[in-house]
């Protein structure tokens, strides 16, 4: 029997996280992408213990909800956890937990092995709704993959008859899922590799994988540990990244310094090692206690504005016109991929794994709501990046994107936009968040030239101008037409 489903094991007693799960599987199911098992489909009249024996045989992936009463369940810790960790040693099975209510799981002979897709110390039921319905949204797309993905070479999709045997994955091999995956073991760093950054491939050997993060069509995150430290590991499918890009990123920091600040930028969280393996490029992230301008807006139900908003600018723009001044293109600003720290002073930009050199000119990829329109046609250059500044300051002031809703909203909306309590020295906010929305990326202002006024900083920058790496040139006259302007204010 093939195995081509997913199976679901939890107590009776934790139907309603049954039920939540089920909810986040329906859509790939009605598309036929992927075929769910749990106790909920056994049909009357039929011979339920064989059912659920041939359910466990054919499960490719199996979803373990875990709690005191899972572990308490007699017929799952006979009938259930032994054919199912014998199918992740053997088969090729793959094992994701859930830790849905405090347990002592670890006690419990080859349960003590698995990762958890959340965080073993913040159970489900300690989390707020929307911090559980990601949760579920990750184990989702995780089931989703892991069906969708060819079976790696040297396991069978048929159950095995024979000892067990080693899974060996070709160079070429392609639609496979990246590794490790929650309950893998491999090494992720080959020797003989060559890794771009400041850390070695020898103390890169020391990773130790702790927890499922998150799971995109393209990509995957786990939380790990190096040395003590938390960090991030990320691979991404090779295609969508340009890895010159991403060496001159991770040859430039984070550099070992008390502050740890990459480029000499705080808000520049890039990659601290990057290197290909497996048709996957991967990255070794710093880790950052805080969370997301999207999530922060969700939470507190309401828009960013004044101190907060203008420290959001501030941080960013450093970093695009550090961008500029080396041809690279973010490519995925947005208010997902902009960290606010827990003590709220301080920001982090992650997610570089799309950046790219202008002139590579590399498919379209990014958030569609933010990307600007000479990128969604596989144009990026440096002022798409000032388009996606915008696009999320007009976001996280009013709480929807700039093509949600008609012209009158957002006309409204990009009056919203107040920094330093509604004050932007020395520039006009709403025909300066205009100028970087337009849709020729030549009428876009360079960001940084109206930051330096609004925060007297004494540098000077002409009118962009976007060149062959779509780094800005500047107006040796710039100085003037801003003193004039000044004089014209007054």
């Amino acid at each position: 029997m093939p195995r081509t489903t997913v199976f679901v094991s939890y107590a009776r007693s934790d139907g309603f996280w049954l039920e939540r799960l089920q909810k986040h599987l329906a859509p790939f199911e009605r598309q036929g992408r992927i075929k769910r098992w749990d106790d909920t489909t056994i049909r009357p009249g039929t011979e339920w213990r064989e059912e659920i024996r041939d359910a466990i045989h054919s499960a490719r992936v199996a979803v373990l909800l875990l709690s005191a009463d899972f572990l308490a369940s007699q017929f799952i810790a006979e009938n259930e956890l032994p054919p199912l960790l014998a199918a992740a040693r053997h088969d090729g099975a793959t094992i994701l937990s859930i830790l849905v209510k405090p347990c002592s799981y670890g006690e419990i002979d080859g349960l003590e092995r698995l990762e958890m897709v959340n965080n073993p110390e913040q159970p489900l039921v300690d989390l707020t709704e929307g911090a559980q319905e990601r949760v579920f949204v990750a184990l989702a797309n995780a089931v989703r993959e892991l069906l969708e993905a060819d079976p790696p070479a040297g396991v069978s999709s048929e159950p095995a008859t024979t000892e067990h045997r080693t899974p060996v994955r070709p160079a070429g091999e392609q639609g496979r899922r990246p590794t490790p995956w929650p309950g893998a073991t491999r090494h992720v760093v080959p020797e003989g590799l060559e890794v771009w950054g400041n850390v070695d491939e020898k103390t890169l050997g020391r990773i130790r994988t702790l927890e499922f993060m998150n799971s995109t069509g393209h990509s995957i995150l786990q939380k790990c540990d190096l040395d003590g430290t938390l960090c991030v590991l990320k691979a991404t499918q090779q295609p969508l990244c340009d890895l010159e890009a991403l060496a001159v990123l991770a040859k430039g920091g984070p550099r070992p310094s008390p502050s740890g600040a990459p480029w000499r930028l705080d808000a520049m969280a890039t990659p601290r090692a990057v290197w290909l393996h497996d048709d996957y490029v991967w990255e070794l992230q710093s880790f950052y206690e805080g969370r997301s301008l999207a999530a922060i807006v969700e939470e507190q139900r309401k828009p960013l504005d004044g101190p907060e908003l203008s420290m959001v600018v501030n941080g960013v723009v450093d970093v695009l016109e550090a961008l500029a001044g080396k041809g690279l293109v973010h490519r995925d600003i947005s208010p997902g991929n902009v960290l606010m720290l827990d003590n709220r002073e301080e920001i982090r930009i992650v997610d570089w794994s799309f950046c790219c050199l202008a002139s590579n000119r590399p498919e379209p990829v990014g958030t569609p709501e933010y990307m600007a329109p000479e990128q969604m046609l596989g144009e990026a250059v440096c002022a798409s990046d000032w388009y996606s500044l915008a696009a999320t300051c007009f976001a996280i002031a009013n709480g929807f994107t700039i093509h949600e809703r008609g012209p009158a909203e957002f006309a409204r909306g990009i009056k919203n936009i107040h920094l330093v309590n509604g004050q932007f020295r020395g520039w006009p906010e709403e025909p300066f968040f205009r100028s970087l929305l337009s849709e020729n990326p030549r009428n876009r202002q360079a960001p940084w030239r109206a930051k330096n006024e609004l925060y007297s900083i004494n540098r000077s920058s002409g009118k962009v101008a976007v060149s062959a790496r779509g780094a800005p040139s500047r107006s040796p006259f710039s100085w003037l037409a801003n003193l004039l302007r000044s004089v014209r204010q007054r």
